[in-house]
């Protein structure tokens, strides 16, 4: 065996990679990383120490608009990027399954499950350039209501203790920006009852 893939739920990332390195394995890695800068970093001095490849899944640098903008910004053919938006909007789609909605395994909600792909694209297009601050904020407010249409399964809201929405401003050394906004308002429609 050359390689592991860790699908575990969020919260044990670290420890599985860690191991597989420690032994000497390479590592492909569900996305998020871990859910914790602290673990993220520990990973990473494991991948180091071991001299093995640890590789995250954020499969939406492969995607073939995702590969054709980065080749345009390496060509030189867009100038370089100064001003990212990231934006993104779930409809209805709070997965009734597994841990999504437990923040204790899973890590959070929007921003970790999906909004880190997209961070993830924008930042490499970008060439991961130096961060100088970051301002955020995450709301849990559209998925607490018991009354809502939801297309990806049945979940207790009552007891979901992850974010539906995010934002946040991330500003560059080199005086760049990016705006990102994950959005839960208007993500779920009320049933009325007749």
């Amino acid at each position: 065996m050359d390689a592991v893939i860790i699908c575990t739920p969020n919260k044990f990332h670290h420890l599985s990679a860690i191991k597989a390195l420690e032994v000497g394995k390479h590592v492909f890695c569900e996305k998020p990383m871990a859910i914790s800068s602290k673990d993220a970093q520990a990973m990473e001095d494991a991948a180091n120490t071991a001299q093995k490849v640890l590789q995250i899944g954020y499969h939406y640098r492969f995607k073939k608009d995702s590969l054709a903008a980065k080749k345009a910004i390496l060509n030189g053919q867009i100038g370089d990027p100064v001003v990212v938006r990231v934006e993104a909007m779930r409809r209805r789609k709070v997965p009734g399954w597994g841990v999504f909605t437990n923040k204790d395994i899973q890590g959070g909600g929007c921003l970790i499950d999906y909004g880190c792909h997209l961070l993830d694209l924008a930042m490499w297009l970008m060439d991961f350039p130096e961060i100088e601050s970051i301002q955020g904020q995450t709301y849990e407010l559209v998925s607490r209501d018991p009354d809502q249409v939801n297309e990806w399964g049945i979940y207790d809201a009552t007891t979901i203790d992850v974010e539906d929405h995010a934002t946040a401003f991330i500003r560059f050394t080199s005086g760049a920006r990016c705006y990102l906004k994950l959005r839960g308002r208007l993500m779920f429609q009320k049933i009325k009852r007749l």
